[in-house]
């Protein structure tokens, strides 16, 4: 029998971006949940502004959740480049296709990837993929990266 421990992903996050400062390349990752073996893996990711993760190939079905910051996903569509800004508490499927990620700012992201086998998966093929949505203006950014990332939690309004 598996013991239910929660995870607290404001602390993960805040330990990742402090590591992510310290680290030549500003990025910093945790598996929390699964991996080989299983059918998810959860990893947790910090990455300092202006920091990429090169273009690579998407998995087979994934999500990502932006929990801190701002990033920008991108990929080639023919003869333009598709981009989606992706916010904090927003989350984005990641495309199948080549792409590539940058943080906009200080930013810490959950990945979320099925381990499942490509012939067990019902996502259509990549062709059939919709579209990314076109890139929202962004407004003015500041970043303070000397500082965990972290944001006080205030109780609903009416409760005490």
């Amino acid at each position: 029998m598996e013991l239910m421990e929660p995870i607290s992903l404001d602390t993960v996050a805040n330990e990742l971006h402090l590591e992510a400062m310290a680290s030549p390349s500003k990025r910093a990752a945790r598996t929390v949940q699964g991996g080989t073996g299983h059918a998810l893996r959860q990893t947790v990711i910090a990455l300092c502004a202006g920091t990429d993760l090169s273009d690579h190939e998407g998995p087979d079905e994934a999500t990502l959740q932006v929990l801190k910051g701002r990033v920008k996903i991108t990929r080639p569509q023919s003869d333009t480049l598709a981009e989606a800004v992706v916010d904090m508490g927003e989350i984005l499927l990641v495309p199948r296709t080549f792409h590539g990620l940058r943080a906009v700012n200080d930013a810490v992201i959950l990945l979320t990837v099925s381990m499942a086998e490509a012939a067990d998966n019902h996502r259509p093929p990549a062709e059939e993929s919709q579209p990314l949505p076109p890139a929202a203006e962004s407004p003015p950014l500041t970043s303070t990266p000397q500082t965990p990332l972290s944001t006080p939690q205030e109780p609903p309004s009416g409760v005490a």
